[in-house]
């Protein structure tokens, strides 16, 4: 024969561990700002410079970089290729200093 025993009620708060966010608080990189800042952060006249972008899964190689038109403003010009879910693409352009980093600027035709 079994004795009704009442639900066991817990008074005590429970412990538990703080487990730090995995979660990034930074913005996630787009294509262009990697591309820009490798362009911008390499040497003219370099050649084969792979890239990659963990936020995006997308990854190429900057095949030459060059002193852009203007190149007194610190501008690069530069042919990569980007391979991505979307597929595989291959452009031309220009990666110009902007205070701390560097931007793709619009192409000039």
């Amino acid at each position: 024969m079994r004795i009704w025993q009442p639900p066991l009620v817990l008074t005590d708060p429970l412990e538990v561990s703080s487990v730090p966010s995995t979660t990034s608080k930074t913005p996630a990189l787009t294509d262009q700002a990697v591309i820009a800042n490798a362009v911008g952060n390499s040497s003219t006249g370099a050649n084969a410079l792979a890239w990659a972008n963990p936020s995006t899964g997308s990854a190429g190689v900057i095949e030459h970089i060059d002193a852009g038109k203007g190149a007194s403003n610190g501008c690069k010009s530069f042919t990569t290729s980007r391979q991505s879910l979307e597929g595989a693409t291959h452009f031309d352009g220009v990666a110009c200093p902007s205070g701390d980093a560097w931007k793709l600027a619009p192409m000039v035709q």
